[in-house]
């Protein structure tokens, strides 16, 4: 694609590819001065308008910020997407007794929305802990933050942090 040099009346500086680039990287853009280049040149070979270019340059960035807030919130879990619904043993969790509707019902996360609590009971490996960890990765998939412990531990940092000041923000 052909380099627009044309003066910018704010200051005095060419207008080009690189400055375009540079500008977007002193905004923290870096996608999008990663992606400019390529997106200019397909704006120009399907003749997109102004509208249809800054959209698609925002949806970039859009999804790689979600993309880099998943990949946080998911390491912060300490949760793996080897849980997620797509791993979901239905046909086992049903000779358990738990249907597949009330898992899918689940995974969409209004009860989170809600602010409702979700209670898992039953025997030992019924697979109460992988359900949970299923609907923690879903939640993120939302994004929603989740945290995962199990119950010694959680009990153990809550000790730990009893007489800090940590404790409300921990707790909360």
């Amino acid at each position: 694609m052909a380099k627009t040099m044309t003066p910018d009346p704010d200051n005095g500086k060419e207008i080009s590819v690189e400055n375009l680039a540079a500008l977007f990287r002193s905004l923290r853009l870096w996608r999008m001065a990663d992606e400019l280049p390529a997106i200019l040149e397909e704006a120009a070979h399907e003749g997109w308008g102004n509208l249809e270019f800054l959209s698609k340059i925002l949806r970039s960035e859009e999804v790689r910020r979600s993309q880099s807030r998943f990949e946080r919130n998911l390491k912060a879990s300490s949760l793996s997407l080897a849980y997620g619904l797509d791993h979901f043993d239905f046909e086992l969790a049903a000779e358990r007794g738990l249907k597949a509707t009330v898992v899918r019902d689940l995974a969409q996360c209004e009860f989170i929305r809600a602010r409702r609590n979700v209670i898992v009971a039953g025997g030992v490996g019924t697979g109460k802990t992988y359900l949970a960890r299923t609907l923690g990765v879903e939640a993120l998939k939302r994004g929603f933050k989740v945290f995962s412990f199990n119950t010694a531990t959680l009990v153990d940092q809550i000790y730990a942090r009893r007489n800090s000041f940590q404790f409300g923000k921990y707790y909360a």
